[in-house]
């Protein structure tokens, strides 16, 4: 987390100002300990109100002499959540809306606000001096690189699972690591979840079956065989998801290349190769932070664990997939068992023309929902040279349904959208695929 304090501001008048005073009696360091006490899920949504609430207040309390300066430092104690990006931006409305003209932040580090599209001259003071009368957006940089989240232990562990394997995503990574596109990303490099993670979708008790499942190489359905590896591989994804939602605001497009997949997971039981469902539980962590997100899930296969997850929270999801086909839901599920829900069954040789027709009927639901961050389950089983579906689609409708959600993502939720790789299982197919998708995603 990166906390803010507020450490000198300088009057038109070079006058002493009874708001300094103010700020140098406020408990800043005592007040962050408080916040830096709460749980990973609460802390982000207590600063950000503290923030606010403070923040604002003071600059009401400072009722006649406007300040041309406002002098800012940002203090990095840990990392995550974003907070420091989204207290800079209720700042910048707080201080214009009160007459403030000039910030400045004190960090040895410029390139970063440079990046995000910050206008700025430096300072002898190891810092740059923001114009408040320039507009700003912390969000639609152009300059801003995408990010993808991968480990290296994506492409070597959990080998039982037949067609899940390792070399379904190892083709492509080796490829994207050597050209330039990799040179266009941040690499992200995750650990596994933590307990509270992943029990914001699963109980304890299911979390100690599928590891004592692991240990023992137990299969946990038809499409479920495990070894000594799967348990951590799967606690591995879900720690990538939720780097993902932490970096969201310092890389507004990410993708997270991590296996298995997880849409199929119930809260306490794995189906269809997922053991554990880091989509939902990320789109639960989001809601936490005080985003709204909405799910797009276009495997061709219902992402039923997701909707089952999600649907009583009232977070938005939509599935575009192939219906008389595994978890066999069909026509009866259009609106799904929540009003935020949209499922789109289309019918087996459902061919580009198509699955973009149906693709676009997810802009009256985006509409309708208004999310301000967008969730892609993107599997790519539905390619026609796919065994496991009976989808003809070609690599160039995945490309296109990248740049209609890049279009969503901007139009509506200020360029935010993460990618999670769900299914996809002929290796090569897949490495052309995801080379395609990483091109938009570091294009547009």
């Amino acid at each position: 987390m990166e906390a803010i304090r507020l450490v000198k501001l300088h009057p038109r008048n070079d006058k002493p100002s009874p708001f300094i005073g103010l700020l140098k009696e406020f408990p800043w360091e005592a007040q962050y300990r408080r916040i830096c006490q709460n749980n990973d899920s609460t802390r982000q949504m207590y600063a950000i109100y503290f923030f606010r609430k403070i923040v604002g207040g003071m600059v009401v309390d400072y009722k006649n002499e406007i300040p041309e300066l406002v002098y800012f430092e940002i203090i990095k104690e840990d990392r995550g959540r974003g907070f420091g990006f989204k207290a800079l931006n209720i700042l910048f409305d707080i201080l214009r809306e009160k007459g403030f003209q000039k910030l400045f932040v004190q960090t040895g580090r410029p390139q970063i606000y440079e990046n995000m599209g910050f206008f700025f001259s430096r300072s002898g003071d190891r810092g740059i001096i923001i114009d408040l009368n320039t507009p700003h957006d912390l969000h639609r940089s152009s300059r801003r690189k995408p990010a993808i989240v991968f480990h290296s232990k994506f492409i070597e562990l959990h080998t039982k699972n037949p067609p899940e394997l390792p070399e379904r995503i190892k083709l492509f990574w080796e490829e994207f690591i050597e050209s330039e596109l990799a040179d266009r990303f941040q690499i992200l490099k995750p650990k596994p979840a933590t307990t509270p993670d992943l029990t914001l979708v699963h109980p304890l008790s299911y979390l100690q079956e599928l590891e004592l499942a692991s240990k023992k190489s137990i299969r946990l359905g038809p499409n479920n065989r495990t070894d000594p590896t799967t348990f951590e591989l799967a606690r591995l994804a879900y720690g990538a998801a939720m780097l993902a939602g932490e970096k969201i605001e310092r890389w507004n497009r990410i993708f997270v290349l991590s296996r298995p997949p997880a849409h199929h997971a119930f809260p306490e039981e794995s189906q269809g190769f997922c053991f554990l469902n880091h989509t939902a539980g990320l789109a639960l962590r989001l809601k936490s932070m005080g985003y709204r997100p909405f799910v797009i899930d276009w495997d061709a296969h219902h992402g039923n664990g997701t909707e089952y997850i999600l649907a009583p929270h009232k977070i938005g999801f939509a599935s575009i997939y192939q219906k008389y086909l595994f978890p066999n839901n069909h026509e009866e599920r259009i609106k799904g068992n929540s009003p935020c829900v949209w499922n789109f069954p289309v019918p087996p040789l459902c061919d580009d023309n198509y699955f973009k027709s149906t693709f676009l009927k997810l802009w009256e639901a985006i509409e309708e929902y208004k999310p301000d961050v967008l969730l892609i389950s993107a599997g790519q089983d539905g390619h026609k040279e796919e065994k496991i579906s009976g989808m003809l689609l070609s690599i160039e409708s995945y490309e296109w349904a990248t740049h209609e959600s890049i279009k969503m993502a901007s139009q509506f939720c200020e360029g935010r959208v993460i990618f999670v790789l769900e299914g996809g299982y002929i290796p090569y197919i897949q490495k052309k695929i995801l080379m395609r998708i990483h091109e938009v995603l570091c294009a547009l």
